[in-house]
């Protein structure tokens, strides 16, 4: 760059830094990177999603001086090989702490090449066997905001959440003639089907942490590949810690034009599908997704993208369409219950030191009576998406935060007590 120090160079996997030592980690297909600070030590770290390959985890080991990331996946024991998609951060389970969910494949235990054999460990050698890829949901087992020196903070707990199925369009794991005989019947998050993006957001204002992820389809289920991986996309409502609820129909989140709800029978899910469930047909190919207040009405909306694939004709690619879709926006018809919004404004934008200008990094915390939520800022997620940077938090029936606490990525510290619900407030970082 001739008007700028900045040197541009393509990734060598031979290059090595003044020391002699190695640069770079090579990946599979990279298709989401998420940071945020996972071990509570005040810096962000980086999480890397390929497809066709391990999960990468970076923790950020910087100084002053120098900027150093050191690989940690494998001493956590997440170094496992996956179609890694997207990732969305939220606390699922209510313990005041920022858990993981992973888009992955999903399962479709009869989606793989007769040559090959399925494995649940979606291991590789010539090609990765289909459908044996599951969700990744990683319980953070860590206390609060405190600062974490052990390797072994998250669980997957995909198998141990509960999910009450839609009867509309159950996954295909629970019918019995799915399941390969050499494998078990998965349990829970495990059950479903394949993702790209995913966000988790408070869609009912109930004060606990919804998830949507987006469907995709092979080829928008055309062609010979198209039937593999029919993937409508799942709305989750939270019930409770380890239990959610699919309301994917109920609410409406499919982007579907000629879909009749009425038509469909609840009590002949497996009879007739085409008749019976809604068609994987009718959908474009779900990439990225985010959360935003779009209206302003205190209720987070979800905003998605499309690509259009490949078009088929009689089981032949006739061409392929590199150009996006349809944008998917999903309203949010609202309802009763508080909430807040925060925006927070570091002060790098107002004196040029301190935390940066919109908070990214920052932690969160909302207290209400015996109720305590947590949100990071953070700059991207899902998969090339980046949600709202104002924390939206639901309060259900409180008409007042009891306390609100944020911790700056500066290391500074911020309590503000009784704010009134219902509107967005301005926080800016102290000197």
């Amino acid at each position: 760059d001739q008007n700028s120090n900045i040197t541009y160079e393509a990734y060598n996997p031979e290059q090595k830094d003044r020391n002699g030592n190695l640069v770079g980690d090579p990946t599979g297909q990279t298709h989401s990177v998420l940071f945020f600070d996972y071990d509570n030590d005040g810096d962000q770290d980086l999480w890397v999603a390929n497809d066709g390959d391990r999960l990468h985890i970076y923790r950020n080991d910087s100084t002053k001086n120098q900027i150093t990331f050191t690989s940690v996946a494998d001493k956590m024991n997440l170094d496992t090989v996956g179609a890694w998609m997207g990732f969305a951060i939220g606390d699922y389970d209510s313990d005041s702490d920022i858990d993981v969910f992973i888009t992955n494949l999903g399962f479709h235990p009869r989606a793989y090449r007769p040559s090959q054999d399925p494995k649940p460990d979606c291991s590789y050698f010539d090609q990765f066997e289909w459908g044996t890829c599951l969700h990744f949901m990683l319980n953070n087992n860590s206390d609060s905001n405190t600062q974490i020196t052990s390797e072994n903070i998250f669980s997957e707990s995909s198998e141990v959440i509960n999910v009450y199925p839609s009867k509309l369009m159950p996954p295909i794991s629970l019918d019995p003639d799915s399941i390969h005989k050499e494998q078990k019947q998965p349990l829970g998050l495990s059950a479903y089907d394949f993702g790209f993006g995913a966000t988790f957001f408070d869609f009912d204002n109930d004060a606990d942490q919804d998830l949507y992820y987006l469907g995709s389809t092979v080829d928008r289920g055309e062609g010979p590949g198209g039937h593999i991986f029919p993937g409508a996309g799942r709305m989750f409502e939270n019930i409770k810690p380890n239990l959610f609820r699919d309301i994917t129909i109920e609410a409406q989140v499919l982007d579907v034009d000629r879909a009749r709800y009425h038509k469909l029978d609840p009590n002949d899910i497996y009879k007739d599908i085409s008749l019976h469930r809604i068609s994987p047909l009718y959908h474009e190919n779900g990439k990225g997704v985010v959360h935003i207040d779009t209206n302003n009405d205190g209720y987070l909306d979800l905003i998605g993208s499309n690509s259009k694939g490949a078009l088929w004709e009689d089981e032949r690619q006739v061409s392929f369409i590199e150009t996006g879709g349809p944008i998917f926006t999903w309203i949010n018809p609202g309802g009763d219950n508080n909430w807040i919004k925060i925006q927070l404004i570091g002060q790098m934008a107002i004196s040029g030191t301190g935390s940066n200008a919109d908070g990214i990094g920052s932690k969160i915390y909302v207290t209400t009576g015996n109720k305590k939520q947590i949100q990071e800022i953070h700059a991207g997620s899902s998969y090339l998406s980046m949600d709202s940077l104002k924390a939206e938090f639901g309060l259900g029936s409180a008409t007042k935060i009891d306390m609100l606490e944020i911790f700056w990525p500066s290391g500074k510290y911020q309590k503000i007590k009784n704010i009134t619900s219902n509107q967005t407030i301005k926080v800016t970082e102290p000197k």
